[in-house]
């Protein structure tokens, strides 16, 4: 979770004030997080838990703007004025495609195979060193990973 570093307290203090959470969370995210929803709001039924989506070409702007008040996204975050709090979800990379796709056929993929396929990209915006995180610009043998189209939302619903 990732939230302002500098304004924790004040964050805290509208939280206790306005009695919602804002959340921002990727859509991929949003049904593991409801066991903790849960346990949150029983350890604090006053407080309501209002969801937004996580913009990934740009994944940190609405949190330094104060339209969230934490964030569940992707590690790893290093970006000064921010915070990471715990870790609240792990799991491996899953390759989405489309049903008729030779690697959906074989059933498995290998970074290598990235090099010859096109791969998402969220722009100009998003931190190279977060998105690379996930998605190599290269495999392990060398070959450049090329990004396609610029995908913006990944929708969710809870």
């Amino acid at each position: 979770m990732v939230r302002p570093g500098d304004r924790t307290a004040r964050t805290r203090a509208a939280l206790r004030a306005r009695q919602t959470l804002r959340l921002g969370v990727f859509g991929h995210a949003g049904h593991e997080l409801l066991p903790l929803i849960e346990a949150f709001r029983s350890r604090h039924p006053g407080i309501e838990v209002q969801f937004g989506e996580i913009n990934g070409s740009d994944p940190f702007t609405a949190l330094r703007a104060g339209e969230h008040d934490a964030r569940v996204l992707w590690l790893p975050v290093a970006e000064p004025d921010l915070t990471v709090g715990p870790t609240i979800l792990t799991g491996g990379r899953v390759l989405a495609l489309a049903a008729d796709h030779p690697l959906a056929e074989r059933g498995t993929a290998r970074l290598e195979d990235l090099g010859y396929n096109q791969v998402v990209d969220f722009g100009p915006d998003a931190p190279e060193y977060w998105f690379t995180a996930m998605i190599p610009t290269r495999t392990p043998l060398g070959r450049r990973i090329p990004r396609g189209p610029v995908a913006r939302t990944t929708r969710f619903s809870l």
